[in-house]
């Protein structure tokens, strides 16, 4: 091989395995994150849901109010 070539595949080489090192150190990281990001999502799935149906049983009530003082 050519010095050139041999000099591009060690230096290639050398940055692939500090990638790899690196993407492995950090997924531990990342996959604590997701999971707090789930369970905050849940929470507001959660907070969401309760409000709609507030809003709809107190819009219904003064909607029946509403329609017994017309009478």
């Amino acid at each position: 091989m050519f010095p050139r070539t041999k000099k591009f595949f060690r230096s290639s080489s050398l940055v692939a395995a500090s990638t790899l090192g690196y993407t492995g150190a950090s997924s531990a990281d990342v996959g604590a994150t997701i999971t707090s990001a789930f369970a905050a999502g849940e929470a507001n799935l959660g907070l969401a849901a309760a409000g709609v149906i507030t809003m709809v049983a107190v819009l219904t009530g003064i909607g029946l109010i509403v329609s017994m003082l017309r009478k």
